[in-house]
């Protein structure tokens, strides 16, 4: 807390890519270069900070990150499709996510490569009013994968190709890699 590890930031190393962005704005943009580990770590500190008002804060687990992509969807019918913003679609272009606008999903049209995050609520949220499920960064689960030692994260990014932002999308990498195309997403949840 109270360190930006940003690529995307003014003294990241991607600085350059963000030069001529209002500082407010900057702001508006996802954390990213946190390994899972650094994740933990914020969460330890955020929660030590937030103690006693009724709830923690954690990483989602990844049926739980899907669950909330696909906003609440149970039925095979709604859960059949691969991107959830106002209407569900199995078409996407950069013009609805922030990922690598040359290579959409579906019938999608090519669309902006902006090479870079954006701000956090740049593009349309699903029906429950979650931004960036499909794009910007992709963002660490609490889960491990099968094997136990990696851990999962999910949703695409902004130099991921379409394919790569399904709801169903899912990879796994060691909990102390770092890259500026993953970041996270916390859950909120009471104590129990």
């Amino acid at each position: 807390m109270g360190k930006n590890p940003s690529y995307f930031s003014r003294l990241g190393e991607g600085r350059f890519f963000v030069k001529d962005i209002k500082n407010e704005d900057l702001k508006q943009f996802p954390v990213e270069m946190v390994s899972w580990d650094d994740t933990q770590e914020f969460i330890k500190k955020l929660n030590k900070q937030e103690n006693g008002k009724g709830y923690v804060y954690r990483l989602p687990l990844d049926a739980e990150w899907e669950y909330a992509c696909r906003r609440g969807a149970t039925t095979a019918e709604e859960c059949s499709f691969h991107f959830y913003f106002e209407k569900p679609t199995n078409d996407l272009s950069s013009t609805q996510a922030n990922f690598h606008g040359d290579y959409p999903y579906g019938k999608g049209k090519k669309g902006p490569i902006l090479r870079r995050t954006t701000k956090v609520g740049s593009y349309a949220p699903n029906q429950v009013g979650l931004f960036d499920m499909h794009g910007n960064v992709a963002q660490w689960c609490e889960d491990a994968d099968a094997r136990g030692s990696d851990r999962m994260y999910r949703g695409g990014s902004w130099n991921l190709l379409g394919v790569s932002c399904l709801a169903s999308g899912r990879s796994s990498d060691t909990p102390t890699n770092r890259f500026s195309v993953r970041g996270f997403r916390l859950a909120r949840v009471p104590v129990r």
